[in-house]
């Protein structure tokens, strides 16, 4: 299991921790700072770098991460539900406005939606 170096902050002014990668729902590049947001189930937080290399490093490390987005990194293997309506991904059985989700550019969904399902075939399509 890998570890993520991660801050609870934008500023790092809690500290470090670590975070195993299969955690991760999703990463979100805030570029003008040139920082990362990480999304998981319990909490958010912050990390150095850019959605290209951290996806270089962990598909390389045997993750399956897409960038359905150009400022989004999704876990393919966290998703459970996509929307045909809406075209977004999410991470767990239950939609509703408190749902953790993601959107997927509109005119790469259908590429992307046969590459999540070879990945993961048991995402149920809404």
């Amino acid at each position: 299991m890998h570890k993520l170096t991660v801050t609870r902050d934008a500023y790092g002014e809690s500290g470090i921790y670590n975070i195993s990668c299969d955690i991760v729902n999703y990463m979100e590049s805030e570029s003008n700072k040139k920082r990362i947001l990480v999304h998981t189930p319990y909490e958010n937080y912050y990390m150095m770098g850019t959605l290209k290399y951290w996806s270089v490093v962990l598909n390389t490390s045997g993750y399956k991460f897409l960038d359905l987005d150009r400022n989004i990194l999704v876990n393919v293997d966290n998703i459970v539900l996509m929307s045909n309506t809406t075209k977004e991904v999410y991470f767990d059985l239950k939609i509703d406005k408190n749902s953790m989700k993601c959107g997927i550019a509109f005119h790469k969904y259908s590429k992307y939606k046969r590459i999540i399902l070879s990945f993961n075939p048991n995402i149920i399509i809404v």
